[in-house]
């Protein structure tokens, strides 16, 4: 969403009187204290410029500082006035456009609309205007949502609820029920811890059975080496007496 248009007042020198100056003077001070972003001191000098004078200055941009400060009803107020003071098509079309920004801000979309519309009437060529139209226009083309789907949401926020009271029960309960199953739970302890012993004394029996048997395949293993190794040595005895020769690459 475009923000509100500033209207900035040059000060001119001239052959002003002395009040006409303070009155443009404070309308210089506001302006520059809004371009800063600090629109209460803006919207103090815009406001005593007004009383002293009133302007189409003055309104219009009284109406943008307080509409940066979110008091949009306020703002409706200045810029319907700024509308109804402004002197050309352009100066009404701005008032329009920041009217149709501040009903859209209070989510008034039909009148924002309207105001958006006749903005755009005095002034087709506004990029601004047209966008915030457009806006407008989606955001009213939203459906509201069914009263289906908010009984679904209550319906849903009860069973949650319910089961999480059923839970807390749940909880409530559960410390007893582990004191009256304690002295069983031991038994099941002991009675577990002797199943242990047995079986680990089974293993170790099994263990001692398995080195056994290991040690039988070693010896057996060795005697094997032996006599190959044996086997071996009477060979190259016999093959001394033959010529070796070495092949060279």
């Amino acid at each position: 969403m475009k923000g509100p248009v500033l209207i900035t007042y040059i000060l001119l020198l001239g052959s002003l009187g002395l009040q006409a100056q303070a009155d443009k003077e404070l309308l210089r001070q506001g302006d520059e204290a809004y371009k800063k972003g600090d629109y209460p001191t803006a919207e103090e000098s815009y406001r005593t410029a007004e009383e002293m004078t009133p302007s189409l200055e003055g309104t219009f941009n009284l109406g943008n500082s307080v509409y940066e400060q979110e008091r949009y009803e306020e703002a409706v107020t200045q810029y319907e006035r700024a509308s109804r003071v402004a002197k050309t098509n352009e100066e009404r079309a701005n008032a329009l456009y920041n009217l149709g920004n501040a009903h859209f801000a209070q989510e008034n979309y039909e009148e924002a609309l309207e105001s958006y519309k006749e903005s755009l009437r005095l002034n087709p060529k506004d990029r601004q205007a047209k966008y915030n139209l457009a806006r407008t226009q989606e955001v009213l083309r939203q459906p509201p949502p069914p009263q289906e789907q908010e009984q679904n949401k209550e319906d849903n926020e009860n069973q949650d609820q319910e089961q999480q009271d059923q839970q807390q029960q749940q909880q409530e309960q559960e410390p007893q029920d582990q004191e009256q199953q304690e002295p069983q739970d031991q038994e099941s302890d002991q009675q577990q811890q002797g199943d242990s012993d047995q079986d680990q004394e089974q293993s170790e029996a099994s263990e001692a059975d398995t080195e056994d048997i290991n040690r039988e395949e070693a010896e057996r293993l060795l005697e094997i080496m032996e006599r190959e190794e044996q086997k071996v040595q009477e060979r190259l005895r016999k093959a001394d007496g033959a010529k070796r020769q070495e092949k060279e690459w």
